[in-house]
């Protein structure tokens, strides 16, 4: 599938890139030849303006020349054909630059040319003239050498063809390059959403599968009592509330998700719940022989949902717990700055590889995928509504860093506002 969506996505960005490149190529072509003829015509129409005697070595136009003829002469001239026509004509040359020859072989064209004003070819060479009545009495005609100005646009555009043709080549590089960066957090999101859903095909699909198999073992001996099938009964009860427990988390993560404004917000005093939760530890601490030191500043309070911040330390805390080995150390800091308040949840143990710290606050990961809730691996939710809650609801920051072999340590920035 992404694949195919690579080359349509590449097509599609070539064709976008090249069809603005052509049309800019296009649009300097044609800027560029409308002011090369803006300025052909302006250059004409004043040495048309002025007094013939004025065109004489004239320096800025050297392929220039004017002839007049009276108006009965140029009827007369208009019937002969292969003519001396030169000889009819009073030519007026800016320069010496062209011979008698070509001034005859340009004038015959012009003459053959109804056209007041025109553009021809004579022996390679192009020309712009300009035919006007003088009074009535004699007709003027203006010629100029365009050749150079031509040969300057179509060097134009070879150069910005060739400019394409290479941009082409370019463009197909850099579109690719666009299109792997483009493709590529799609692509990660689609595999993780597709992990998503086949982790969560999984966790609703097991304590149903194993509650549909207990119940089956109670049908397949219904002679017996009530007080005889309590254990298969205890076993349906466990999946159902594992399943309630995987509900309750996910639409919970929902709730948080949508930024809806909480209801329950309150100012109360962090540090004084942070060191009840920590005495509530007590018993499972004791059990591992593990220690929670403590580093909590004295009176800092907070306007926040309560119980979404009793969530989000009961999550860290309990996580803590569960990945310090025995006889291990849990340290739990909580400090305020005069913008920020910042906690830091620390337990000794295995460490977190860094091949899982980006994946670490996605729903459903385990960096153990052979832990389960059965086994105390849990739902692999409870991370993610940490983030949520600092992120999502508070606008703060929660990050990981992990020592293999040594520690893990969880930091919490959350705004005073």
């Amino acid at each position: 599938m992404f694949k195919h969506l690579r080359k349509e996505f590449l097509i599609v960005n070539m064709s976008l890139i090249f069809t603005l490149l052509v049309v800019a190529s296009l649009t300097f072509y044609f800027v560029s030849r409308i002011q090369m003829e803006q300025s052909i015509s302006h250059s004409m129409s004043i040495y048309m303006s002025e007094p013939v005697e004025k065109v004489k070595n004239d320096e800025e136009n050297p392929r220039l020349f004017i002839s007049t003829i009276d108006t009965n002469a140029y009827k007369y001239v208009s019937s002969l054909v292969n003519a001396n026509y030169f000889k009819y004509f009073n030519t007026i040359y800016a320069s010496d630059s062209f011979t008698t020859s070509q001034i005859n072989n340009i004038l015959s064209r012009v003459i053959d040319d109804r056209d007041y004003a025109s553009t021809i070819k004579v022996e390679d060479r192009y020309y712009k003239y300009v035919k006007q009545n003088i009074e009535d009495e004699k007709i003027k005609i203006l010629v100029l050498d365009i050749t150079n100005k031509l040969a300057h646009l179509n060097s134009i555009a070879y150069t910005l063809s060739e400019i394409a043709a290479i941009s082409l080549i370019l463009i197909y590089f850099v579109s690719k390059f666009i299109t792997n960066r483009s493709i590529k957090p799609i692509e990660a999101m689609f595999n993780r959403q597709m992990e998503f859903i086949s982790n969560i095909s999984h966790e609703l699909k097991t304590p149903l599968t194993i509650a549909i198999t207990n119940l089956a073992v109670i049908e397949s001996h219904k002679d017996e009592l009530v007080k005889e099938q309590e254990k298969w009964i205890g076993f349906i009860q466990f999946q159902l509330d594992r399943l309630s427990n995987l509900i309750e988390e996910m639409l919970l993560l929902e709730r948080l998700d949508s930024f809806e404004p909480q209801p329950n917000m309150e100012y109360f005093d962090l540090s004084s719940l942070i060191n009840w939760y920590i005495k509530s530890m007590k018993a499972l601490s004791n059990g591992k022989n593990i220690s929670i030191n403590k580093d909590i500043q004295k009176n800092i309070h907070i306007y926040a949902d309560k119980e979404l911040i009793i969530r989000l330390i009961s999550i860290l805390a309990d996580n803590a717990i569960k990945y310090t080995p025995d006889n291990g150390i849990i340290t739990i800091s909580l400090s305020e700055s005069r913008e920020k308040i910042s906690m830091s949840v620390e337990n000794t143990g295995e460490g977190i590889k860094p091949e899982h710290i980006d994946r670490i606050f996605d729903r459903f990961y385990r960096i153990d995928k052979s832990r389960s809730s059965r086994n105390g691996g849990g739902s692999g939710l409870g991370l993610a509504i940490a983030k949520s809650i600092v992120e999502n609801i508070y606008g703060g920051n929660i990050s990981v860093e992990s020592t293999v072999g040594e520690k893990t340590t969880f930091y919490i920035t959350l705004p005073k506002a």
